[in-house]
């Protein structure tokens, strides 16, 4: 069976764009797909075999999607935004996986930093919607999953969420704009906890997983982390980005132990909650 879907367009037909490095990395974005799955294969597994049954390989075209097995994982999908949003007929989506607040502004304030709807924030509770949405084609359904698989994750990420600036009062850019050393290497602060400070674990994905369901999780419930709301999720990245947010320097700013120690485990527990989050949010739109 063959359904249209307009946010199926804008997924497909820009697969062959490079990946960004304007979000968690690709590591990142599947760790958390893969908390998300392992959640819910142990709390609501018929809601996983939904959402599962929509991730269906979708044709080249970008105008029709066919319904064949087997259904992607939620891993194989959570960098899929990443990979086309520079295109021209997806540009519209750019502001999307992201909400700029000053870090001299303590929290998210709807009407100041997101008054047209086109932030991360605002797509999250949108995306959910659309996935609950059981009169909206199947493709349309699926364009939300991932778009929410993939939101989630970036909400998590503190830098998506702040920017302080320049010393001539320019914004930073999320920080893209500060430069750093770490581990001998100069990159933009943003990068580095973007990937960085994943990376640097050299850890596969599982381990990952194995690492933040374990040790991480260890001795707390997991209900008591998958609450909240999307605003309440982004004033706790907003609260991190001013606490780690640094100045722009000459020469640029060498991270120490310390910075990188105290990051590390931040970058943990925001994995984990992003993944532990969008199974919550997941199972109520599809139970």
């Amino acid at each position: 069976m063959k359904m249209r879907g307009s946010l199926f367009v804008l997924l497909a037909v820009c697969s062959f764009v490079p990946q960004s490095a304007l979000a968690w990395g690709p590591r990142g974005h599947r760790v958390v797909g893969l908390i998300a799955e392992k959640r819910l294969a142990a709390t609501a597994p018929q809601v996983l075999a939904r959402a599962k049954a929509l991730l269906r390989t979708t044709n080249a075209q970008g105008t029709n999607c066919e319904e064949t097995a087997p259904a992607r994982s939620f891993a194989d999908v959570a960098n899929t935004p990443d990979e086309f949003r520079q295109i021209e007929l997806a540009l519209v989506t750019r502001d999307w996986h992201f909400v700029s607040i000053d870090i001299a502004n303590p929290a998210y304030d709807e009407s100041r930093d997101c008054p047209t709807g086109d932030c991360v924030v605002r797509r999250i509770a949108r995306m959910r919607e659309l996935l609950g949405d059981r009169t909206r084609a199947n493709c349309d359904r699926e364009s939300a999953l991932i778009y929410l698989i993939h939101f989630v994750g970036d909400l998590h990420q503190p830098f998506h969420t702040g920017f302080g600036h320049l010393p001539n009062g320019d914004p930073d850019l999320g920080s893209n704009r500060i430069t750093v050393v770490i581990d001998n290497q100069t990159k933009n602060l943003h990068s580095v906890w973007d990937s960085s400070l994943i990376e640097r674990q050299n850890r596969t994905d599982q381990q990952w997983v194995k690492r933040l369901m374990t040790t991480t999780l260890a001795g707390r419930d997991p209900a008591t982390l998958d609450g909240g709301t999307e605003v309440e999720w982004t004033d706790e990245s907003h609260a991190l980005v001013t606490e780690f947010h640094l100045d722009n320097e000459t020469p640029p700013t060498k991270l120490d132990s310390d910075y990188v120690r105290r990051g590390t485990e931040v970058v943990e527990e925001r994995l984990l909650r992003a993944g532990l989050r969008l199974a919550r949010l997941i199972e109520e739109a599809l139970r």
